[in-house]
């Protein structure tokens, strides 16, 4: 059988462009628009002079509103019905659209039979197939999103990531993967921004890991960025490293190890350090409440995208910027570094 469904949905998506869930058959809402209260923003006095530019995905007035207000609104949680739609190639595709969520190639038609499916809802996010560990918050709350609608949650096939399945294993959740499917009915969810309803689910998972991993001894924690890490080098890690762990800190590098030793290694962790990055998810779903987050940024990579998780669920987060060395590029002085975990630590 062959489906020229790529390349008409791909055409009459260039005639009327717009966002796939605007042709959608039905639009259901979970949660309504909200305002987040925001607490401090913890940061030595002269952290924000050294902000040079802002991370290159992030939203640069998002980021100044959240440095500088209280308070911040979030649109709502929605999920949208998407009629008779395929899934291939990394992308959904339906009769009048198309959205990308992974890069694959992309074939103008397809070829032979592909599984049919009723009706699902699809929890693979652009920034969870893109990113290390985004997937712990993005694509796991969607997959909860899915069970509370009594849905199917689907995830793309393919993906390998290294400590996905035991992650899965601990908090039981394990999706049906495609690679190439037709879905009858296919929910696709407008879930991206933070209202209780998604903090709700986060904490389900939380408490969820939190009955099956006992805490370490571990108070302090450092988590290394890694080798799978997407850009921002921090060039003295090595040494940053060596210091924390001669104050006592634990030194983790969370795709070296499994799911049981990162979390129980952070179960218990009352300080959080590390580069500012989605490898933050895995102190986000292991940290106890009221555990405080010292953030390392890049001068040019500027980005307050855990501000909002942290209010939410109960954390406190301090920034300190790094030096620069040039794009991607940079350097933690150790001395202020210090001062920042001291700043944290001394935060009621």
């Amino acid at each position: 059988m062959i489906r020229l469904r790529p390349l008409t949905s791909r055409l009459r998506w260039h005639l009327a462009p717009g966002p796939i869930f605007a042709r959608a058959a039905r639009t259901v809402e979970i949660a309504a628009r909200q305002t987040i209260e925001l607490p401090q923003l913890l940061h030595l006095p002269d952290e924000i002079d050294r902000i040079i530019a802002h991370h290159p995905v992030s939203n640069p007035q998002r980021n100044i509103t959240m440095l500088k207000e209280r308070q911040f609104d979030q649109g709502p949680c929605r999920i949208h019905l998407l009629h008779d739609a395929v899934i291939a190639d990394g992308s959904i595709l339906i009769a009048a659209s198309f959205a990308r969520v992974r890069t694959e190639p992309s074939r103008w038609m397809l070829r032979g039979e592909m599984p049919e499916i009723d009706e699902a809802l699809f929890a693979s996010t652009f920034v969870s197939e893109r990113y290390f560990a985004h997937w712990l918050l993005d694509q796991l709350s969607a997959e909860l999103l899915s069970e509370d609608q009594q849905l199917t949650p689907l995830a793309l096939a393919g993906n390998s990531r290294p400590n996905e399945p035991g992650y899965r294993d601990i908090l039981a959740m394990h999706p049906a993967r495609v690679t190439q499917a037709r879905v009858k009915r296919l929910w696709w969810p407008e879930d991206w921004d933070y209202t209780d309803n998604r903090f709700a689910r986060i904490e389900r998972m939380r408490a969820r890991l939190a009955d099956k991993v006992e805490p370490g001894p571990d108070r302090r924690v450092y988590i290394a960025r890694g080798q799978l890490a997407v850009g921002r080098n921090l060039v003295n890690e090595a040494s940053v490293c060596e210091a924390l762990a001669n104050d006592g800190f634990t030194i983790i590098e969370p795709e070296q190890m499994a799911p049981l030793e990162i979390t129980r290694a952070l179960r218990g962790a009352q300080i959080v350090v590390g580069a500012e990055g989605s490898a933050f998810s895995h102190a986000v779903l292991a940290a106890p409440a009221g555990a405080r987050f010292v953030q390392i940024m890049g001068p040019r990579d500027f980005n307050l995208n855990s501000r909002l998780r942290c209010a939410g669920l109960g954390f406190t987060l301090c920034i300190t910027i790094a030096d620069d060395l040039g794009p991607g590029q940079s350097t933690m002085p150790i001395a202020r570094l210090k001062r920042a975990i001291d700043l944290a630590g001394a935060a009621v």
